[in-house]
Formats: structure tokens, C-alpha cells, sequence
């Protein structure tokens, strides 16, 4: 009965000792389980910032490639207008050099005009206006013939000096035309200065609006870097997750499974000390039965010298009734 009974008590420890180990990695693992699922809400909200970031800057990103394509158009619109100018530039340097040509050509033919009607009026002069008219007088013939030679004295001055007019209004023309053509080459000069001085101005603002995008895919290539370390750290606290909840279950099935073993052991102990009680108990029946039986037969044979230990009370008792009967 000892036995069964220390044997209870062993089981009994055993089983405190397997609980609280259970209890304790309970606790444990329930910690571990606390700090992945704080690890993992963690990179969540990290993760959401992180995509609302990128969704920003890639909106940034559209939005400065909108402006860099309304720049490299009207970059594109620029350099043919300059194109443009450049021909019509070459065109009137074409122009006014003939213009200028054209002007040398009447200059000089304005200049021979004049030098052509200052020899004759210098030789009219020289010699006499009224001695070549009367010369002219008295070498005619006629009335008529001597009309004939003033009229052609006439002519000849009024000749010239037409044509010296003339030339000099072509000259005047030509100047005209001269400062029209540089004017007008000038003005061309001027726009193409002012279209090449926006070419430049649209190539910076290119230039500044391309560094800018470099910054952008930087930012977004490490936005999307960082998104990834997120959702790689939410798979792996998932599956720590995941496992610290398959542990838990399984140190619950075991804490479970010794429990009813612990139960069960016990149960079958008790079980035994109660029949080792019961066969104590009949063994004790059985010895007193027999203690019975043999005062009885000593009783009755009237031996003083009764051999049962458990019979010398009965024995006793039997002698004194003979005496108090003799």
C-alpha cells in the first residue's frame, strides 16, 4: 500500500512538473506570438505608408512628364521657327546683297551721268552759250534750220539732265530698298536671337525637369526597395506566426494528453490500493474465524493447555465458567 501510494505521488509531481513546463512554454510561445504579430501590424502600417509614398511620387512623376512633353513640343515648335527664320534670313542676305549690287550699279551709272552732263555744260560754258547759239544761228541755213539747232541744244541739256535725275531717283530707290532689305534682315536677326534665346531656356528647363525625374525614379526605386524589405518581413513574421500557433496547439494537445494520463495513472492506482485493502481485510476475517474455532474446541474437549495464541482469552474465559459452575 506504501508503494501504491508513493508511486500516486511520483505521478502526481510528473505531472505538476510537465504542466508548468507546458505552462511555461505556453507563455513563451504566447510572447514569441505577441511580438511577430506587433513585428508584422508593424511593417503592415510601414508597408501602407510606403505604397501611399510611392502612389505620390509616381503621380509626381506623370505629372512632370506631362511637362516635359509640352516643353520638348514646344522645344520641337522653336527649332523650326528658327529653321524657318534661318532660310528667310538667307533669303534676304541673298536680297540685299543684289540690292546693295543694284546700288553700286546705279551709283555709278549716276556717276557717269553726272560726269558726262558736267563735260558738256563745262564745254557749253567754256566756250560760250550765246557764241554757240549764234553759231548755230549762222551756220543754219533757214529759219527752220536754225530753230532745228537751238531745239537740239535743248534737248541734248534736257537729255542729260533727265537722265541724271533719273539715275539719281534710281540710286534713291535703291538705297530705299538697301535699308528695307538690312532692316528687314535685321528684324529676322533679331527674332531668331530671341527664338534661339528660348530654345536655350527650354533646353534648361528640359535639362532641370530631366534631373528632377532622376530624383524621382531614385526616390521611387527606394520607396520600392523598402517596400519589399516590408513585405518580405510580414511573410516571414507570418510564417513565425504560423508556427508559434502550431507549437502552442501542439504543448496544449500534450499538456491535454499527460493530463489524462496523469488521471488515468492515478485512477488505476487507487484502484489497486483498494484491492489490496480488501484482501487485508479478509485475511483478518479469516484469521479471527479460525482464533474462533479453535477456543471453541478447546472449550469444549475442557484442555487447559490450548496451542491458539488467540484463543487463551476464550480459553481463560472457559475456565472460569467451569469454576463458577463447580
Amino acid at each position: 500500500m506504501r508503494k501504491n501510494r508513493h508511486w500516486v505521488k511520483r505521478a502526481t509531481a510528473l505531472t505538476m512538473t510537465a504542466c508548468l513546463l507546458t505552462m511555461g512554454s505556453l507563455q513563451a510561445g504566447a510572447t514569441a506570438l505577441s511580438d511577430a504579430q506587433s513585428e508584422k501590424a508593424e511593417a503592415e502600417d510601414n508597408l501602407d505608408d510606403v505604397n501611399g509614398q510611392i502612389s505620390e511620387i509616381e503621380s509626381q512623376q506623370s505629372s512632370l512628364q506631362a511637362e516635359i512633353d509640352a516643353l520638348d513640343a514646344e522645344l520641337v515648335t522653336t527649332i523650326a521657327n528658327i529653321s524657318i527664320l534661318e532660310d528667310e534670313i538667307s533669303s534676304k542676305q541673298a536680297e540685299l546683297v543684289q540690292a546693295n549690287e543694284d546700288l553700286a550699279a546705279a551709283q555709278e551709272s549716276e556717276a557717269e551721268q553726272y560726269e558726262s552732263m558736267k563735260e558738256r555744260i563745262s564745254y557749253m560754258y567754256i566756250n560760250g552759250s550765246d557764241v554757240s547759239l549764234f553759231n548755230a544761228l549762222m551756220g543754219a541755213s533757214n529759219f527752220a534750220d536754225a530753230l532745228n539747232h537751238v531745239q537740239m541744244c535743248v534737248s541734248v541739256y534736257s537729255y542729260d539732265r533727265q537722265m541724271l535725275e533719273d539715275y539719281q531717283e534710281a540710286v534713291a530707290l535703291t538705297e530705299e530698298l538697301v535699308e528695307q532689305v538690312s532692316e528687314e534682315e535685321a528684324a529676322l536677326q533679331d527674332q531668331q536671337s530671341e527664338l534661339q534665346s528660348q530654345q536655350d531656356s527650354l533646353n534648361a528647363m528640359i535639362s532641370e525637369k530631366s534631373s528632377e525625374m532622376d530624383d524621382f525614379d531614385t526616390m521611387l526605386s527606394e520607396a520600392q526597395a523598402l517596400a519589399e524589405e516590408y513585405r518580405a518581413t510580414i511573410a516571414e513574421q507570418t510564417e513565425v506566426i504560423a508556427q508559434e500557433v502550431a507549437a502552442q496547439q501542439a504543448a496544449a494537445a500534450a499538456a491535454e494528453e499527460s493530463s489524462s494520463s496523469s488521471a488515468s495513472a492515478s485512477s488505476e492506482s487507487s484502484s489497486s490500493g483498494s484491492s489490496t485493502s480488501d484482501s487485508s481485510s479478509s485475511g483478518s476475517s479469516a484469521n479471527s474465524s479460525s482464533s474462533g474455532s479453535s477456543t471453541n474446541s478447546g472449550s469444549s474437549g475442557s484442555s487447559a493447555n490450548s496451542s491458539s495464541s488467540g484463543s487463551s482469552t476464550n480459553s481463560s474465559t472457559s475456565g472460569s465458567s467451569r469454576g463458577r459452575w463447580s
